[in-house]
């Protein structure tokens, strides 16, 4: 009995983030983004501050959500350890799992790495 005939597999590549506080700084080089405005995404935006770590959600559910919103990316950027950085996120209804995958993503081209 062949159960998986004609399914397609995919390699998924899964990115473990480092918890040592000496791997922890990350200092935001320049202006990023990542995401999209179309429904159930979030468009983030990472630009440099000159310290600290300020986050402003804009969010169409934001009565419902905004703070469990606030919450995933604050902790989503002190993982990576994020450090100096203005972070926006304009969301349109995401799941946790897409606003944390965003987040990472514009800290990571903010810091000069593709994600």
């Amino acid at each position: 009995m062949q159960c998986c005939r004609g399914l397609r597999t995919w390699k998924i590549t899964v990115r473990v983030l480092s918890m040592h506080k000496e791997d922890r700084a990350m200092n935001v080089a320049k202006k990023a983004m990542a995401g999209t405005m179309e429904s159930n995404d979030v468009m983030v935006y990472v630009l440099p501050a000159p310290q600290g770590l300020e986050l402003r959600v804009k969010s169409i559910v934001a009565y419902q959500f905004g703070a469990q919103i606030e919450r995933v990316a604050r902790e989503t950027a002190q993982a990576l350890g994020a450090e100096g950085a203005l972070i926006e996120l304009d969301d349109q209804g995401a799941v946790d799992c897409t606003i944390r995958s965003r987040v990472e993503t514009a800290l990571l081209r903010a810091r000069g790495e593709e994600a």
